[in-house]
């Protein structure tokens, strides 16, 4: 997915950013251009040791009744998709205008009811009660119609009025115009598609590229059981399921990664891809299995992909990972503003010492995990160690009769005994903090239908310290408990 593919407009987060107390809209705006610079002005991809992994397209799914050894598979590597994906982000640019223009179509070209203008009228006063028509002033588009709680409507061609009843107090109606949404923006509609009918053939061309080439599509990463030491789905189980994925890449550790007997380019490549599985563990597949949470690469890639809250499918759906992945997803993605920075600070501190809580609950599952050898074991956790540094907020110290507080990183002395045995941390229980209830299907085919996307607070909620920790319901609508 294109970095600004499905963001807001501009106008869209200058009203919502502006909007937040205290200014942390205007922070959360400068964080958010400079991450659209930084997309916009992403250099050509060099050479990476992820380069050699293999990819598989969805499509491939459907006429395998096997997945293939990596050496014999006939697919894409990574380094290949991330090169196509570039050239194809300068293919976009030549017809962002275009691009842009047939989102904002797909968008309102719906039956989707919406609200195009609200008048409000004030009622006439009277010392007796009466019934009182009065004429509105906004000039209805036709197809449309009106709506008021405060009064009675009546639509006609020689003009429309609201009834509503007089009093002694002063009284106002609120009349609000509804419409199909392609209705009401029939004009922008037909602006946009005489744009995109004046294009010339080349930007055609180029537009429809955008649009058809797979390498739009992301690459998931499928966590999995081996079923057996030789083939991880000798059934073809998996692979079954797996069909439920459409208009995707995956990650599949037997067809992606060289596999024994290997020769000795091979094995370099394996063990340069073992160091760094972390990079690859992204929009992560986890597919249930009934010992998936014996097995230590899957315990330490569950992990990964919740450290980094960074999941589409989660058949497992383990309490103590879903916690884990809620408070990290609730971490304060910006700096804290000077004029409210005692509450940032504080605020970051609690979710960090949330982030080590829910760590130490999965400390059990991760010791008891099985690995092939203790060098194994070794590398994940010194692994692990680095991710959990990476995701963790500064320290926040208040500096009395300062007015600011100090910021310190983590040391790897800190986090050293992390996956080994509990660490302490110096935050302090907040009953007004509540986690982000992360979103993440159960089912492949959900996931498939919500176009892989991961779950994340809304721009408000990163703008808005007061909303950086969502406050979530229960279902009949109390408070969580904290």
């Amino acid at each position: 997915m294109f970095p600004d593919e499905d963001d807001q407009s501009w106008d869209d987060i200058a009203r919502t950013a502006t909007a937040m107390p205290g200014g942390g809209g205007l922070t959360a705006m400068a964080a958010y251009g400079l991450n659209k610079l930084l997309g916009w002005r992403a250099p050509k991809p060099g050479p990476d040791d992820t380069d050699g992994v293999r990819l598989i397209h969805a499509s491939d799914l459907q006429s395998w009744s096997r997945f293939p050894r990596c050496q014999d598979a006939d697919t894409v590597t990574l380094g290949q998709y991330r090169a196509r994906m570039y050239e194809l982000k300068q293919v976009r640019k030549r017809v962002r205008k275009l691009v842009r223009a047939r989102q904002r179509i797909a968008v309102l070209d719906t039956d989707e009811t919406v609200r195009y203008h609200t008048e409000v009228q004030r009622v006439p006063r009277s010392l007796l009660r009466r019934q009182a028509r009065i004429g509105l002033e906004h000039q209805r588009i036709p197809g449309t119609w009106l709506e008021s709680a405060e009064g009675q409507v009546s639509m006609s061609p020689s003009g429309d009025t609201v009834t509503a009843q007089t009093g002694w107090r002063k009284r106002l109606v609120a009349v609000r115009s509804m419409g199909p949404s392609r209705v009401v923006h029939a004009e922008e509609l037909a602006r946009l598609r005489d744009q995109l009918a004046a294009a010339t053939d080349a930007q055609r061309r180029d537009l429809d590229e955008v649009y058809s080439s797979r390498y739009r599509q992301p690459v998931l990463f499928v966590s999995h059981r081996w079923e057996s030491f030789d083939h991880p789905d000798p059934d073809g189980s998996q692979l079954r399921r797996l069909r439920a994925l459409r208009d995707c890449w995956l990650i599949y550790d037997y067809t992606s990664f060289p596999q024994l007997p290997r020769t000795p380019a091979e094995e370099e490549l394996f063990q340069q891809i073992l160091y760094v599985m972390p990079e690859l563990i992204s929009r992560a597949v986890i597919l249930s299995a009934p010992d998936y949470l014996t097995r230590g690469w899957l315990v330490f890639e569950y992990l990964v992909a919740s450290l980094t809250a960074d999941i589409v499918c989660d058949e497992v759906s383990g309490p103590d990972f879903v916690g884990l992945r809620d408070w990290v997803a609730s971490r304060p993605p910006m700096a804290g503003n000077p004029l409210r920075d005692g509450y940032e600070s504080n605020i970051s501190n609690v979710i960090n010492g949330k982030i080590l809580a829910a760590v130490d609950q999965i400390l059990p599952v991760y010791r008891n995990a099985r690995f092939r050898d203790e060098h194994d074991s070794t590398r994940v956790t010194g692994m692990l160690t680095e991710i959990l540094k990476a995701r963790l907020a500064p320290h926040k110290e208040a500096q009395p009769g300062m007015g600011e507080w100090a910021t310190s990183d983590w040391t790897d002395e800190e986090l050293a005994p992390a996956f080994r045995g509990p660490v302490s941390s110096a935050s302090k229980r907040s009953t007004m903090t509540k986690p982000f209830l992360t979103s993440v299907p159960a089912t492949l085919a959900e996931a498939a239908d919500q176009g892989y996307r991961v779950s994340s607070m809304t721009l408000a909620q990163q703008a808005n310290p007061f909303q950086l920790a969502g406050r979530p319901r229960k279902a009949d609508g109390g408070p969580v408990a904290p």
